[in-house]
């Protein structure tokens, strides 16, 4: 994954590091996820209440895989998926994850946290693009989401 450009603090920001590395390696390497997530999980050193986020937030993502990438399929709808960049994929995949199957991190949130993510590891326009994508999942599931 590439370097980060910043790197705000927050314990759940940097477990959502934490799943971002790992999404990235797990479908670069396609390696068991456990594997990859706990070996990843333990090179950084993340403490017991954020590894415990980022366990649930990165298997939200692994179990849900086929229906968040169907969902951003249909959001971007004029963009090829296979056109996505990796960083971004992996940080649609995410924020996707949390905003639909963690129901404890508000909708918001979690889209800002996905752009915080595409501000630190992806290109300028992956900001836009990411929320663009999310926001527009959002509004689609805004009565089945916990409120702001």
């Amino acid at each position: 994954m590439p370097p980060a450009k910043k790197t705000p603090g927050g314990k759940r920001h940097r477990a959502r590091t934490v799943v971002l590395s790992s999404l990235y390696a797990y479908y670069t390497t396609e390696k068991d996820p456990r594997e990859v997530f706990f070996g990843i999980c333990q090179k950084e050193n993340l403490a017991a209440n954020p590894a415990a986020f980022a366990e649930r937030l990165f298997f939200a993502a692994v179990n849900n895989a086929d229906e968040i990438d169907r969902r951003i399929r249909r959001a971007a709808a004029n963009w090829s998926f296979e056109r996505i960049a990796f960083v971004d994929k992996n940080i649609l995949r995410l924020g996707l994850a949390e905003l639909l199957f963690l129901r404890e991190t508000p909708p918001r949130t979690a889209i800002n946290e996905a752009i915080e993510l595409a501000r630190e590891y992806s290109e300028d326009n992956s900001t836009k693009f990411v929320n663009g994508i999310l926001d527009a999942i959002y509004h689609q599931e805004k009565g089945k989401l916990i409120p702001d």
